[in-house]
């Protein structure tokens, strides 16, 4: 086989491996189970990719070095790790919630796609294509299933996933990351379009499942992306789209006004209550083991013998603290917190200053997504325990690891020590 034939095989396969990335963010709405694999094959790449290239130094490609964030995803997991060791049988089950926590090397897979995303001069316009093409097919399958109904407290939305709360939360990360890539984008009115077009049908879904915490997460990262960009014509757009949304809520159009006096209501026992409830009953899980926690999942296991220790009712008993600060305390205490939000709060820090000395829009773009992305995990995780749903993780370690990885590669003469974090 001749030079230019292996030459156009090497082209053709880079661009199929390219267009991993935003199929991986569509298929997380279809099967969130199977970017277990994408992560594999992210790290796999790695390891040819570094192989042929004869670079020995494949620790640095998939990010393992000794970092800030590194140390505080040490801590965090060695905190909670110790929570089980001191407060749980350390069972066959015990055991398989530690080997689980595998999920942490699919953010050093993702890394290194960035730096591969980077070098190979991939493309960001097309992001948004497969997840608009996804999101016309769950919205089509959704009017279908109840008879043209696109709204309703009865009929939420939920895609493919057992929860409409958990698309809300997941989809919302995915939405804000959106937001981001579109402030920047100038050059390419397709691609404008195209996000625009899937910011647009996004935040009607994202809507359509009535869960506030999702909500109070888009408002904080349009709010922040306008800070960052003070640009008049996103801002309009948001102004206007919030303009409506505030006179159909004032009109109770879809019951949306009807939702949100809901969450001011205590008088009876519904989510709120048991919202309200179970926070106690984490919170002294935390007061009891302060240090360490019971272990990441043990604390739910616990629940019964506090529930009654503390005089609630047992019937109510939810599977989680419905917080994820108090999901992490109960589960990894003090120290597994501190490795938890040190790890995003580095994060927050490093993309601001890629933002701030930026030399092109793409970097502006990811590193801006990337910033959103943290915001609305950050917000949405006080009334719900975002970052432990399988389908919300992916986002969070797919889109910062990669974005990571694509602002590390690219050079910024004006920032030194940038790759870092």
């Amino acid at each position: 086989m001749n030079q230019s034939r292996l030459n156009f095989i090497s082209l053709r396969l880079t661009n199929i491996i390219l267009f991993v990335l935003p199929l991986s963010l569509a298929l997380n709405l279809i099967n969130h189970y199977s970017l277990d694999s994408v992560f594999v094959i992210f790290i796999l790449v790695g390891v040819a990719w570094s192989i042929k290239t004869q670079n020995s130094l494949l620790l640095n490609y998939l990010n393992f070095k000794e970092s800030p964030v590194n140390l505080f995803f040490i801590l965090f997991f060695l905190s909670g790790f110790l929570g089980y060791l001191f407060n749980s049988p350390m069972l066959e089950k015990q055991w398989g919630e530690i080997l689980g926590l595998r999920w942490i090397f699919g953010f050093y897979g993702a890394c290194f796609f960035g730096q591969f995303f980077y070098k190979k001069n991939g493309s960001l316009a097309l992001f948004s294509l497969p997840t608009l093409l996804t999101l016309c097919w769950l919205t089509q399958r959704h009017l279908a299933q109840n008879e043209g109904r696109s709204f309703g407290i009865d009929i939420r939305f939920m895609g493919f996933y057992e929860n409409t709360n958990h698309y809300a939360l997941a989809f919302c990360l995915l939405w804000t990351y959106f937001l981001g890539l579109s402030f920047f984008e100038k050059n390419n009115k397709k691609a404008l379009s195209l996000s625009v077009l899937t910011l647009l049908l996004g935040l009607i879904t994202i809507l359509a499942t009535y869960s506030r915490s999702a909500w109070l997460a888009l408002v904080a990262a349009f709010c922040v992306a306008a800070f960052y960009t003070r640009k008049k014509e996103p801002i309009i757009l948001g102004g206007a789209v919030g303009l409506i949304l505030a006179i159909s809520i004032f009109m109770n159009v879809f019951n949306l006004k009807d939702r949100i006096i809901y969450s001011l209501d205590t008088s009876s026992f519904n989510s709120q209550v048991s919202r309200m409830t179970v926070w106690k009953v984490a919170g002294q899980i935390f007061l009891d083991h302060p240090w360490f926690g019971v272990g990441f999942e043990e604390n739910v296991r616990k629940y019964p013998e506090y529930y009654k220790k503390l005089g609630f009712e047992s019937e109510y008993i939810v599977g989680h603290a419905h917080n994820q600060y108090l999901e992490v305390l109960s589960g990894a205490g003090i120290f597994g917190l501190i490795g938890y939000l040190g790890a995003f709060i580095t994060g927050i820090v490093y993309f601001h200053r890629r933002l701030k000395v930026a030399t092109s829009n793409k970097e502006k773009q990811v590193a801006l997504g990337a910033i959103l992305l943290i915001v609305a995990l950050m917000c949405s995780s006080f009334t719900d325990a975002t970052f432990r749903l399988h389908e919300a993780r992916n986002y969070v370690l797919l889109l910062l690891g990669f974005s990571y990885g694509y602002l590390k590669t690219a050079k910024s003469s004006s920032f030194s020590g940038s790759s870092a974090i």
